[in-house]
């Protein structure tokens, strides 16, 4: 049975993917003009601190924190959608890994498929990493909620 919060926890994770698999279907010269814009307003902001940064090592960095951002929320959503059901911890910490992963092979998969894209194992790692800190933050605050 769905109950009206684990309605809306699934209709954001699908919103959510559907926002991975969009930029991830997006041509390299439109996912790299993104990326461009992004350093540029963080160089500017570097430039105004005196810190001096090379642009295609933080396009680089930036790229990948934008893989482990995406999918640390998904891991979140992900999360509060299994656990919005009633489900076992362990069960719910399960799930949100194994849908994590094929998402982020899902994701990586449509990059072959996405002209000036290719797909990269080190991204599903990263992709991965993200949903399993965002599970590390979970486990952690109810840790401090369970000695309140």
């Amino acid at each position: 049975m769905f109950n009206r919060k684990h309605l809306i926890f699934l209709l954001l994770t699908i919103i959510w993917t559907g926002f991975i698999f969009y930029q991830s279907s997006l041509t390299g010269d439109m996912s790299g003009d993104l990326s461009d814009s992004i350093v540029y307003v963080i160089q500017g902001a570097l430039s105004y601190l005196h810190i001096e940064a090379d642009p295609l090592q933080l396009g680089a960095l930036i790229r990948k924190l934008a893989h482990f951002f995406e999918f640390f929320i998904l891991g979140v959503l992900l999360y509060n959608t299994f656990a919005s059901r009633g489900r076992k911890e362990s069960a719910v910490k399960i799930k949100t890994q194994y849908g994590g992963l094929f998402i982020a092979c899902c994701d990586e998969l449509i990059q072959v498929y996405s002209q000036g894209r290719s797909s990269s194992i080190l991204d599903v790692f990263i992709d991965f990493s993200g949903v399993i800190f965002s599970l590390l933050v979970i486990i952690f605050i109810r840790g401090l909620r369970k000695k309140r």
